[in-house]
């Protein structure tokens, strides 16, 4: 008896974690490649959800409920969008229709390094955030591999520059990624331009 109880009682707590996780979490595609190598891939995904923000210092960061990595972990998405902006056009209560690129590198079998890049926002098939539209010179711009480049900021005064004019597509090295750590940005070419302007003063690397 006790144990038909417990039979009963474990399928009902099944059906129930079953809807709740359905109800919680995204519905997205698998993605259409867009970009592939052996060890690198890139994909345009669509994904419906609730967006959660959370408020990091100066920054916003931006994931969707359930959509997650094949590893488990969820995705934080990058934005080339101010962090004001999402707060104003995002309602946390609402389910969005997001247009992300996601990108994986396979670094060993194990050994993954994967990314998710803010495309668009629709709200019931409107456009409501098109982040493929630069924030400062508001051109469109396009999406593909980051430029790398061997030379450092010079001084806390470039670094702002460069932070101003944020969609230039280049990638620094960085002490910790050897320089074999693959990237795709956006790419706005006034920001480019911009910044090859006054690129000379920093220190060669």
């Amino acid at each position: 008896m006790i144990s038909s109880l417990l039979r009963r009682f474990a399928i009902v707590a099944g059906l129930a974690g079953m809807v709740f996780s359905s109800s919680c979490a995204s519905r997205h595609d698998l993605g259409r490649v867009i970009f592939q190598e052996p060890d690198y891939v890139v994909r345009e995904v669509r994904v419906s959800g609730r967006p959660v923000l959370a408020k990091r210092g100066d920054e916003v960061t931006l994931m969707i409920v359930g959509f997650s990595e094949p590893g488990g972990g969820t995705y934080n998405i990058d934005h080339p969008v101010a962090g004001r902006v999402l707060q104003q056009k995002l309602d946390r209560a609402k389910s969005y229709t997001f247009q992300v690129y996601t990108t994986d590198q396979t670094r060993s079998k194990n050994d993954h390094i994967r990314h998710a890049i803010l495309s668009k926002v629709e709200d019931r098939g409107t456009v409501i955030l098109d982040a493929s539209v630069c924030d400062v010179h508001h051109c469109p711009m396009t999406f593909g591999a980051a430029v790398n480049v061997d030379w450092w900021l010079k001084s806390r005064r470039e670094q702002r520059g460069l932070e101003t004019y944020h969609n230039h597509g280049y990638s620094l090295p960085s002490c910790c990624s050897g320089g074999l750590v693959h990237e795709w940005t956006w790419h706005c070419p006034r920001c480019a331009r911009t910044v090859d302007g006054f690129k000379s003063k920093f220190e060669p690397g």
